[in-house]
């Protein structure tokens, strides 16, 4: 087993690479994105920290925006525990509580709906990384204010230099790598983004998850679908979906996916319904648009064996990007891709939480078509028909799961 584990680490390791400079002079960024392009680095990640995790009855796994939305998911879907999400202000509708933190490069504040977490619950913090510990101590206070029991911290990397850990007041944390990514990642990330790189289609399963029960929201009218899908199925997801009115602003009736999330049962129906459609497809990309896009995007691209690319907002991502502007129901925008993440030819799923007006799959189909990936679908879990975001899209086809009232 010791062989096996080793073998794991190292290729977890050698998948990252580190930019120097970024976001700020001075500060050396751990860029898991090329981990991410590694199909089977990511899985080995992720089981890493199930076989962890899977027999500790925990029931909350909390991520941070937006790279803890990456890893959390999957995590969650694999235990059979709910997932909540921990976002920026102003970024989760309806009712919050906050707490404000401190990080190795600025200030920022994390919020958390209310009755998402009950008391007594067992929770299992994620983070790609911790630096200086601001974000997982703000997400351990907003846990322990609703009475949950933290049982761990759990990242992928740890800055040992900026004893992050020692802030966690005696908490637990898990670090799956640690010296030997120092060792190892100039080499890999040469590779991984060399013109010769492709990612492997291995099909991965991934594990079926027990249910839980979670709050009813406001349902959303089922849709049409042509494909058979089973109704139990599509009634679940469309139930576990509420509806916020005037978030983020005045007029905008927002469909909020985090109820969902709390529904394991919904949760994995969703991904399952996905996978269903596109694991034989032959696809090698699955793209994802920040942020609700990086909670749906890999667990699929896990369970079909592909590649998952993140599209980020401007200044997000280290090193050499490329960018198109869009616009969307609520304002203006702009989305980046890493240089090299994609090469030609390549065939790619772009999948989103939603679509409104359609600005934010046009820039991500624009990016692809850049480098010369082949675009085979869009995929949404919800349409806003009203809004003709699919008109749009030309003559991309789009898959959508539930079609907003």
């Amino acid at each position: 087993m010791a062989a096996v584990e080793d073998d794991r680490i190292a290729r977890i390791s050698s998948a990252i690479r580190v930019i120097p400079n970024f976001p700020k002079p001075g500060i050396m960024f751990q860029d898991i994105t090329t981990l991410l392009l590694d199909p089977k680095a990511f899985k080995d990640t992720i089981d890493l920290f199930v076989e962890r995790y899977k027999d500790k009855n925990i029931s909350v796994v909390a991520g941070m925006e937006a790279r803890g939305f990456i890893f959390g998911p999957p995590i969650a879907l694999a235990i059979g525990a709910k997932f909540v999400p921990m976002r920026k202000p102003k970024k989760l509708p309806g009712e919050v509580i906050s707490e404000e933190y401190s990080l190795e490069y600025g200030t920022d504040k994390l919020e958390m709906h209310v009755g998402a977490v009950q008391a007594g619950e067992r929770a299992l913090i994620v983070d790609d990384l911790i630096a200086t510990g601001g974000t997982l101590c703000a997400g351990i206070r907003l846990l322990e204010r609703v009475g949950a029991e933290i049982v761990e911290c759990a990242c992928l990397i740890e800055l040992a230099e900026l004893k992050g850990r020692d802030r966690l007041g005696g908490k637990p944390l898990f670090i799956l790598l640690g010296r030997a990514l120092s060792r190892t990642y100039e080499c890999y990330s040469k590779i991984l983004f060399s013109p010769n790189f492709r990612s492997s289609t291995k099909r991965i399963t991934v594990p079926k998850i027990r249910s839980f029960s979670a709050n009813n929201s406001k349902k959303l009218s089922q849709q049409n679908l042509k494909d058979g899908f089973q109704d139990d199925r599509i009634a679940r997801i469309s139930s576990a979906i509420r509806l916020i009115p005037d978030f983020p602003k005045p007029g905008i009736m927002f469909q909020d996916i985090t109820t969902l999330l709390l529904d394991p049962k919904a949760f994995q129906d969703t991904i399952d319904l996905f996978v269903e459609r596109y694991k034989n497809k032959d696809i090698t990309v699955v793209a994802g648009t920040e942020a609700r896009g990086f909670i749906f995007g890999p667990p699929i691209a896990l369970a079909i064996g592909a590649k998952f690319v993140p599209m980020r907002k401007p200044k997000k991502l280290p090193g050499e990007v490329i960018s198109e502007e869009y616009t969307l129901e609520y304002g203006t925008d702009k989305l980046e891709m890493h240089v090299g993440a994609v090469q030609a030819g390549e065939r790619a799923l772009i999948v989103d939480d939603l679509i409104a007006t359609g600005g934010t799959l046009c820039a991500g189909i624009r990016l692809l078509e850049r480098v010369g990936a082949e675009v085979v679908e869009c995929a949404c879990l919800i349409e806003l028909p009203e809004l003709k975001g699919r008109d749009r899209l030309g003559n991309k086809p789009l898959f959508i799961l539930v079609s907003a009232v």
